[in-house]
Formats: structure tokens, sequence, C-alpha cells
């Protein structure tokens, strides 16, 4: 696995179990753009109001051609999500165990 450059963090506020269902219809999409753009991992975790999609990247670049793509934007569309607004961080240190 790259060492992230970057990590980007998705908040879609709702029903946690109703957007696990509605995510899940554009996994196929996301996992095969990502890793065209740099993607190296993804983690969806519940929140208090909603979900958190957290993702690890190789370039801040890559990031955001992953967001701008019309493939994945159709996708977001056609499960009925908002727009992403993903916010993005740079990866000071990170270290796996694996």
């Amino acid at each position: 696995m790259a060492d992230p450059k970057v990590v980007s963090m998705i908040e879609i506020p709702g029903d946690p179990e109703e957007l696990r269902t509605r995510t899940s219809a554009l996994e196929e999409v996301a996992a095969r753009k990502a890793k065209e753009f740099g993607g190296i991992s993804s983690t969806v975790i519940r929140t208090d109001d909603g979900i958190t999609i957290i993702n690890f990247w190789d370039s801040e670049d890559g990031r955001h051609k992953m967001g701008d793509d019309p493939e994945v934007r159709q996708a977001v569309a056609d499960a009925g999500l908002p727009a992403p607004s993903a916010k993005g961080y740079e990866v000071l240190a990170h270290r796996s165990t694996s």
C-alpha cells in the first residue's frame, strides 16, 4: 500500500442505515474510479447524525479528479445523495499494523 499523502472526509447527515444502503449502490463505481485516481482506502463510519466517509489518497490532485469525474457524480446523484462536499487534509504521519 502506498503511503497516503491526503485524507478526505465526507460528512453526510441522515439516518446511518439508510445512508449506508444508498452509498452501497455506488461502491462499484467508487472502487474502480478510486484506483484510477490514486485512492488508497475508504472507510465508512457511523456518526451521531449520519455517516462520514474517510478516504486516503496518494495525492490532492487525484482526490479532486475523483470528485469531478462525471461517472462518479452520476452515481452519487443516482443514489439520491447530495453532491460530495469533502474536506481534505495533508497526512503528516500514518502507520499501518499490517
